[in-house]
């Protein structure tokens, strides 16, 4: 038998259970860039209509500020976890945008700790390398 070294790949998605309906998340670089880019346009667009004194508007302008914070929120979902979801979510969710905006921000929350972890592990595996190798060569420099 031979001395075989092996590396695995590690999975490049993530599967969240949404209203008992299994998805993944896919973490390759374009999808990372995209999540990046979906999160902090859902956060300006999110503070933008909140500062919005809805009172002062028509009943027509309401319905529009709560139609371009829906179709944010639907951009924004379907970015994670794929096209024509947000439908049939949202009529899970009992056809309600602040139970779409409570998974948008759980789906921004499960980038951020997936891409937050990958980063500490490999700070991790580089620190505790790097002490090693110091310490073979203070340990025996000629080694």
């Amino acid at each position: 038998m031979t001395n075989v070294k092996r590396f695995d790949f590690n999975k490049t998605y993530e599967e969240v259970d949404i209203a008992g309906e299994i998805f993944q998340i896919e973490f390759n670089d374009q999808k990372i860039e995209l999540y990046m880019k979906k999160i902090d346009f859902f956060r300006k667009e999110s503070v933008r209509l909140n500062k919005i004194d809805t009172t002062k508007l028509s009943s027509d302008e309401q319905l529009e500020v709560f139609s371009e914070m829906q179709a944010v929120t639907k951009d924004m979902i379907e970015a994670f976890i794929g096209e024509n979801t947000y439908d049939p979510l949202y009529e899970k969710a009992g056809n309600s945008l602040m139970n779409m905006l409570d998974l948008a921000i759980y789906l921004a929350d499960v980038v951020d700790a997936r891409t937050k972890k990958e980063q500490a592990d490999r700070k991790k595996k580089y620190v505790n390398k790097t002490n090693k190798a110091h310490a073979n060569v203070l340990a025996d420099p000629f080694a």
